[in-house]
């Protein structure tokens, strides 16, 4: 089970979320899915990122520890 703080950081993303989508509508408006393929731009489905997260949640430390998180992509994606 997740702790209070896990919950509150899962609805925190589901509202950057509905934001990220508003942004990355405008951002792509001017491009079409295959454009976007071909120049690379990949997008992982929000749900898949949100269980990705919800399993990675798991493997952290007790919240008295500091912990150092790399998120190597770019972009207005999910991740």
């Amino acid at each position: 089970m997740f702790s209070s703080e896990a919950g509150a950081l899962m609805a925190h993303q589901d509202t950057l979320e509905a934001k990220r989508k508003v942004l990355q509508s405008i951002l792509d408006a001017d491009r079409n899915q295959e454009q976007r393929n071909q120049l690379g731009q990949f997008a992982t489905p929000y749900i898949l990122a949100r269980e990705i997260t919800k399993a990675a949640l798991g493997y952290l430390p007790s919240s008295q520890q500091k912990i150092r998180i790399l998120e190597p992509s770019l972009g207005s994606g999910a991740f």
